[in-house]
């Protein structure tokens, strides 16, 4: 589905009929590497109590409630990531890294976009990560392998965008 948005978007763009694409946003529950976050789409916490929304000025940010509103209210949390209006889309590194990106859709393989931001401490590589709205947080996760007859081992946080005892204090509306 990703793969039709991001042609749609392309021939939206060429064609200069930007402003004629419908709102096809996409309700996900994790980002795992290499999957985008486009504008309008949006990652719902797991409870439904939060999600994070990225906007058309590049700044990503979480919200309480399930899903996006007109008028969000006050953010939990923000990337600070704004700029002008344009066109921006998220994405989970292969090194458990969330990058904020200019343009429509991701370069193509093996080229690297130009990044407006980036969290994460890029110190991971070769793991199975995915990215989750946590409380009033994003939240990046390493599933660890097991083996045979052992049970699977829970996933390890290896970052977070707020403080965890902040989320501990979260109570959602």
């Amino acid at each position: 589905m990703s793969l039709i948005r991001g042609l749609l978007y392309w021939l939206f763009a060429v064609l200069g009929a930007a402003s004629a694409l419908p709102a096809l946003a996409l309700e996900k529950t994790h980002l795992e590497i290499g999957e985008v976050l486009q504008l309008r789409d949006y990652l719902v916490a797991p409870d439904h109590k939060s999600h994070a929304v990225l906007h058309s000025d590049g700044n990503l940010c979480v919200y309480f409630g399930d899903k996006p509103a007109k008028d969000p209210g006050q953010s939990l949390w923000c990337s600070g990531s704004a700029r002008n209006t344009s066109n921006y889309y998220a994405q989970l590194r292969p090194d458990a890294n969330l990058c904020i990106y200019r343009g429509v859709v991701p370069p193509a393989e093996g080229r690297e976009g130009s990044s407006i931001w980036c969290w994460g401490d890029k110190t991971h590589v070769g793991g199975r990560y995915v990215l989750r709205v946590e409380g009033a947080a994003l939240c990046a996760y390493e599933f660890l392998a097991f083996s045979g007859n052992t049970a699977p081992r829970p996933p390890r946080l290896l970052w977070a965008s707020r403080k965890l005892n902040k989320l501990s204090g979260f109570i959602a509306r």
